[in-house]
């Protein structure tokens, strides 16, 4: 008899641990999950083939990729607008064209009151 008050005194905290654990569990899964507001990348340098050079920040706006463009002292911000015909990624404006080329190093900037110029990343 005592063998049978014992099991059942068992099997009862087994099942009270159980039932404790999954409770547990389920709260943990209807903790909403923060998403990240902004993920910037680190500065990148780019210099054309007259010494004249711009900076390039990629970052996170929403749901999309961005790019802040700085050039002569003035702050662009570039969003996403598709690919070109090989597939790279191409930001814009009103009034700028960032165009990173196959390289993922070097891209073309186009402005509106001059041709499109070429920049390549300094590397360090």
């Amino acid at each position: 008899m005592r063998k049978i008050i014992w099991g059942i005194i068992i099997i009862a905290g087994f099942a009270n641990i159980s039932c404790k654990e999954s409770k547990n569990t389920a709260s943990e899964d209807n903790t909403p999950v923060e998403k990240p507001t902004s993920l910037v990348q680190p500065k990148r340098v780019y210099t054309n083939n007259e010494g004249s050079e711009i900076d390039i920040i990629y970052f996170a706006k929403g749901d999309e990729v961005a790019v802040k463009l700085i050039k002569d002292g003035k702050t662009y911000e570039l969003l996403a607008k598709g690919t070109n015909e090989k597939g790279n990624p191409i930001f814009t404006n009103e009034d700028l064209i960032w165009e990173i080329l196959e390289d993922g190093h070097s891209g073309k900037l186009s402005l509106p009151e001059q041709k499109t110029t070429l920049y390549k990343e300094e590397r360090k």
